[in-house]
């Protein structure tokens, strides 16, 4: 009696800390979507008024860089026949190539389709929907197992581990309606959800950390500031396309 008061009074904590673990990461999962809205919306700002002008440049450079290795005359490149004789003896080199099988890595091969067969006949026997009691747990398993057929696919006998490893540690794969089953259960839902809220934490930090989100920043507080950063940008590579215009002029034709 003593043991079943000691579970059940776990259990009544693990499912309030349940509760207060699942706000957080709605809370956070939240947070990510509003980041990447508003990282989009500047993307495709920053697209608009930056990157097409940049996209001029680089190939105004482009073009400079082959006229300085003399690639390119009057606006025409120089020595086509010797390109095109090059690529076709490049061809030819293909053509003319010997294919040698390496027998023993075949029979390796052989051996791991075997054995990723055997895996996957294993795992497929322990996850698949039509074992499922109910909907939850038939959901994860239609999951699990169009993962597994991927993996298979790719031969991927680690992969095909790691699903069912996740299967044993899913509140799914517990049986039982006792307190003992819901106890265990209730655990693995708050590793899982650990689990996703370090995911998150990571895909946050991940953004936070690219060049577009710096970027946004800066704008951000230039803007308070009363200035517009992509303005002057797009202002200063006007200024460099028009200056690379001219010396490709120069180049071509003076």
């Amino acid at each position: 009696m003593g043991w079943m008061k000691t579970v059940e009074g776990e259990l009544a904590e693990r499912r309030a800390e349940v509760e207060r673990l699942f706000g957080v990461y709605k809370e956070k999962e939240l947070g990510l979507e509003e980041l990447r809205l508003t990282l989009e919306h500047f993307q495709l700002r920053y697209a608009h008024v930056v990157a097409q002008k940049q996209v001029v440049l680089e190939g105004l450079n482009a073009q400079l860089d082959e006229i300085r290795a003399g690639k390119i005359s009057n606006g025409r490149p120089l020595n086509k026949t010797s390109a095109a004789g090059a690529a076709k003896r490049g061809s030819s080199v293909v053509d003319d190539e010997v294919i040698i099988i390496d027998t023993s890595t075949a029979a390796h091969s052989l051996r791991d389709a075997k054995e990723a067969k055997r895996v996957y006949r294993k795992i497929a026997a322990i996850i698949h929907p039509d074992k499922a009691k109910d909907g939850v747990a038939h959901e994860l398993r239609t999951t699990l197992m169009a993962q597994l057929n991927e993996a298979y696919g790719q031969k991927d006998i680690r992969k095909m581990k790691s699903i069912l490893e996740e299967w044993y540690e899913s509140p799914e794969s517990v049986t039982g309606d006792d307190s003992a089953a819901e106890l265990q259960r209730a655990r693995r839902v708050i590793a899982r959800i650990k689990r996703g809220t370090l995911t998150i934490e990571a895909e946050i930090s991940k953004i936070m950390a690219s060049e577009m989100y710096v970027i946004m920043v800066k704008a951000d507080e230039a803007e308070r500031a009363g200035r517009d950063i992509l303005a002057e940008m797009t202002a200063e590579i006007d200024a460099k396309i028009e200056a690379a215009r001219s010396t490709l002029f120069m180049r071509m034709y003076a």
